[in-house]
C-alpha cells in the first residue's frame, strides 16, 4: 500500500508539476509556441524576470552537393511569468525572437 502511494505522488507530480506546455492564457488571450516575443509582451505584459545569453550552435547545411558545418550564434531569452500562489510558474524560451518552450515550474508566490 505505501509503495501504491508512492507510485500515485510521482505520477500526479508528472501530470501536474513541472513539465512543459505548448499553450499558456495570458488574460484572455492566448499564447502558442513559434509566437515572436513582442506578441508574447503584447498579450501577457513584462515578464517578472528575463535573462538573455548567447548560445553558439553547429548547424548542417547542404550546399553544391555537400553538407558544411556552420557555427551560428542565437540568442536565448527566457522569460518567467509568477502568476501567483495558486497557479505555477511559467518559464518561456524564446530563441532568436521566437517562442520555443513553455515551461511549468514550482506554485508561484
Amino acid at each position: 500500500m505505501k509503495h501504491l502511494a508512492a507510485v500515485s505522488v510521482l505520477v500526479w507530480g508528472l501530470i501536474f508539476g513541472a513539465g512543459s506546455a505548448s499553450a499558456m492564457r495570458c488574460g484572455n488571450q492566448l499564447v502558442l509556441i513559434g509566437d515572436r516575443f513582442y506578441d508574447v509582451l503584447n498579450k501577457c505584459g513584462e515578464p517578472d524576470a528575463r535573462e538573455e545569453r548567447p548560445e553558439r550552435r553547429y548547424f548542417r547545411v547542404f550546399r553544391e552537393g555537400r553538407f558544411f558545418e556552420v557555427l551560428q550564434e542565437v540568442t536565448i531569452e527566457e522569460w518567467t511569468y509568477n502568476l501567483g500562489p495558486s497557479m505555477f510558474i511559467r518559464i518561456l524560451r524564446f530563441e532568436n525572437g521566437r517562442l520555443v518552450e513553455i515551461e511549468m515550474g514550482e506554485y508561484g508566490y
